[in-house]
């Protein structure tokens, strides 16, 4: 008529169902007993804290302080960290990676943010590790920035040739953190010099501001546009852009051909270069004092018949206009002709556009809700390759519950080519109900590999789901013998 107790611990190797048998063997009729065992192996579960990392305005080329973040098992049992990487512009150091996470312990992850061109800079830390909910995801966020700046291009309206518009403002920031000297100059028909209470005058303070007034006097009739170029001690020049219009004024002895200059969408750091051919088509031979470019612009005598120091009356020279861009977005800038002439200088107008080698757009992509469990419509990131050249995919690594897979067409393979455009597709299937970020990260062969694209959706349950947990040292089993 006794009673004993044996206790039977479970200790699951992971988050699933197991089976199994207590064995009791003893000197009864009916030995062997049998109890039947089932248990779950619980996921455990990690924290980052923060969800999302924002470093603000960061000069390019330049590393920014660090930011943390914490990476902790608040769970039961111990997870181990497999893999930690950061995407975009960003790097990270961590002492997680490898690491088995013991329950209630902690490790840390260091982000700096080193932006190699201007704009909105998206990225993100993704943790690969055995926690429910793999990977998880701290969104980052950054804008690289220029160490000198310009406001606003002008804009001016049309007055009589020899006359002048009144000045307008432009103003120079100094984003570093220490102060600049500089040397600065104009194109075309434009003329700048300091003013206000803080005016330019070759010295900017660390993270200050100082202002231009630039004023437009034209010498020829039509558009007519021109640059403020600031030149530091060191960097890269910084440039801004004016346009205005002449009238009422005498024609020209010169002529363009072709009559300004378009060099569309351009590569940083890299060249186009276009030929100009200058015509005399006045009665009397010329004395040509300079032929210059402005801004991202350049110009040097070319061809069979190369511009030199004389143009006669009726004759034809020829040059070449190289624009380079520094920063990414529009710039206007022109060629100007000096000679001997009533009209003097005459210019030719020149726009161009700085942009990365390799763009994907969009930039964001927002799947909305989807059921936990379901699969999202494709979303379609398009890859446009600005380059001359073929440029080599070496991955495309979607994080958090989102997933690279073919969309769109031409899809990409693995190369983009040259100035042409490829397609690739994410899906969002949320593993839980909430919002989920994550990003598509691209790796490829050129200067701003990589570059990512933000992803964000939210998980919505199928009903009305409810969750237990429990826990419990041991289960007992009481047998009589």
């Amino acid at each position: 008529g006794g009673t004993s107790t044996i206790s039977v611990y479970f200790t699951p190797t992971s988050a699933t169902t197991f089976t199994g048998t207590l064995t009791i063997t003893d000197n009864a009729s009916n030995s062997p007993q049998t109890v039947s065992l089932t248990g779950a192996g619980a996921a455990g579960s990690i924290t980052l804290t923060p969800a999302t990392l924002a470093f603000g305005s960061q000069i390019i080329n330049t590393a920014s302080s660090a930011q943390n973040i914490t990476v902790d098992n608040p769970g039961s049992v111990s997870i181990t960290i497999n893999s930690v990487a950061a995407s975009g512009s960003y790097t990270e150091t961590d002492n997680c990676t490898g690491v088995i996470l013991a329950a209630g312990k902690t490790c840390s992850i260091s982000v700096t943010f080193d932006p190699t061109v201007n704009g909105s800079i998206p990225g993100a830390i993704t943790v690969n590790d055995t926690a429910g909910g793999t990977p998880q995801v701290v969104t980052l966020t950054g804008t690289g920035l220029s160490p000198l700046t310009f406001s606003a291009n002008l804009t001016f309206p049309a007055v009589n040739v020899g006359s002048s518009d009144p000045s307008q403002n432009m103003t120079l920031t100094n984003n570093q953190k220490t102060a600049v000297t500089y040397t600065y100059s104009t194109s075309g028909d434009y003329s700048a010099v300091g003013n206000g209470s803080s005016p330019c005058n070759g010295t900017l303070a660390a993270s200050s501001k100082c202002t231009f007034a630039v004023t437009f006097t034209p010498t020829m009739d039509g558009t007519i546009k021109g640059n403020l170029t600031v030149t530091p001690t060191s960097g890269n020049i910084v440039v801004a852009g004016m346009t205005g219009a002449g009238e009422n004024g005498a024609t020209g002895p010169l002529t363009f051909t072709p009559s300004s200059l378009s060099f569309g969408n351009v590569p940083l750091a890299t060249s186009v270069s276009k030929t100009v051919t200058i015509k005399n088509i006045g009665s009397t031979s010329l004395t040509l004092t300079s032929i210059t470019g402005s801004g991202y612009f350049t110009v040097v005598p070319s061809g069979t018949t190369p511009c030199g120091t004389t143009l006669a009356a009726g004759k034809s020279c020829t040059v070449t206009s190289t624009f380079i861009p520094l920063v990414a977005g529009s710039t206007l800038g022109g060629l100007t002709v000096v000679d001997n002439s009533s009209v003097s200088p005459q210019i030719q107008d020149a726009t161009g556009t700085g942009v990365l080698d390799v763009t994907l757009s969009p930039s964001s992509i927002s799947f909305g809700t989807v059921t936990v469990g379901s699969t999202s419509a494709v979303s379609v990131v398009t890859v446009v390759n600005n380059m001359s050249t073929a440029v080599p995919i070496n991955s495309v690594v979607a994080s958090g519950d989102f997933v690279s897979v073919p969309g769109g067409s031409p899809q990409c393979g693995a190369s983009v080519l040259a100035n042409s455009s490829c397609t690739l597709g994410v899906e969002f299937t949320p593993g839980f109900a909430g919002s989920i970020t994550g990003a598509l990260t691209v790796n490829y062969g050129a200067g701003s590999s990589p570059q990512t694209v933000s992803l964000s959706g939210t998980g919505a349950a199928a009903g009305k789901n409810k969750s237990a947990a429990s826990k419990s040292a041991a289960n007992e089993a009481r047998v009589k013998p």
